[in-house]
Order: structure tokens, then sequence, then C-alpha cells
């Protein structure tokens, strides 16, 4: 039904193309959503899971770029093949990091994953590669 409400609306709602976007577009919150059931199926909640979505690529970038070409200023440490297995690294840090805390520390998962949403949110601001 909303297919047909959207193919009624706009035309190129049913196109190959737009639905090959809306795939693409998709993915990422597909993953988020995975990790999010995982997490709720265990019994505890994790509301830092957006934030690092977020930050990861933007200290993966930092990490790659050269230090002193073009408008962006990174570190130049990694090679560009890099991108994808950095993006991991750093969800996979910030995922064991809330993980101890509220595992083996016995702390509030709450308050937790809260502070780390907070805590990510304000290091997307502040990296080298953040666009005034």
């Amino acid at each position: 039904m909303l297919k047909l409400i959207g193919f009624i609306v706009s035309p190129a709602f049913l196109t190959a193309d737009n639905l090959i976007g809306v795939a693409q577009q998709s993915a990422e919150l597909s993953l988020l959503v995975l990790a999010t059931t995982f997490i709720l199926i265990c019994g505890r909640m994790g509301l830092y899971l957006e934030s690092t979505i977020g930050v990861a690529p933007v200290i993966a970038v930092g990490l790659m770029l050269p230090s002193s070409d073009g408008r962006f200023m990174g570190l130049g440490l990694f090679p560009e093949w890099t991108a994808v297995p950095l993006c991991l690294l750093v969800g996979a840090v910030s995922g064991a990091i809330n993980g101890f805390l509220i595992l083996k520390l016995r702390l509030n998962g709450f308050i937790v994953t809260l502070g780390a949403l907070t805590m990510l949110k304000a290091s997307r601001w502040l990296s080298p590669t953040a666009s005034p």
C-alpha cells in the first residue's frame, strides 16, 4: 500500500535507481539495528551505538588524512586502504570499553552508555577533520 502511495506521489519512487539508493542508504541503519538487537536480547541497553557509527569514520579519516594537505588536516598515520578496518577497530574498542565498564565493573548500563553517547558526540566536534 505504501509503495503504491509513494508511486502515485512520485513516479520516480519505484525506479531501479531509487530502490538501489534506498538499499544502499539503509545498510548502515541495518547494521545498527542488528547490533542493538543483540544487546537487547542479552537484556542490556546500548545508547552509544549511533554515536559510535558517527565518530568511527571521523577518527579513521583523521588518522589517514595527510597532516598538511588541503582543507582538512589529519595525522597521516595510516594509508587509505585502512579506512574500513580502522572504523571497525574504533567501534570494537568503544564497545569493549562499554562492555568492560558494565559487565566487569558492574556500573549501571544506562549511565555508562549515556555517558559514552555524550562523549562520542562531543569528540566528533573536537576532531581535526570536523568542518566549522
